[in-house]
């Protein structure tokens, strides 16, 4: 996966954050004035990388799987979920 098209600065971190502040605009505006400015951001995002931990909960909150690994998108077409933890596993697509 190349990254010339990856715009400067935007790291998962930056990520999270912009979606929250997104996600926060949103609930102060309008509804669809809201998910139209956090649908136009996922529009214009060309690549994304992402560490995540994922916890898996049953249906009384008991913690019953956790996962580990990175998410990586290259649009238009391009999909890849590592997982590392607790064994490794590739997604494609």
């Amino acid at each position: 996966m190349t990254q010339s098209t990856r715009k400067p600065g935007l790291t998962s971190g930056s990520i999270s954050l912009l979606i929250v502040i997104a996600s926060s605009a949103a609930a102060a505006l309008e509804p669809e004035a809201g998910l139209a400015r956090v649908q136009q951001f996922l529009d214009e995002v060309e690549t994304l990388r992402a560490e995540f931990h994922q916890t898996v909960e049953d249906g009384e909150g008991r913690v019953v799987q956790t996962s580990d690994g990175v998410l990586t998108i290259a649009r238009p077409d391009r999909f890849r979920w590592d997982y590392a933890e607790p064994y490794e596993q590739l997604v494609l697509a």
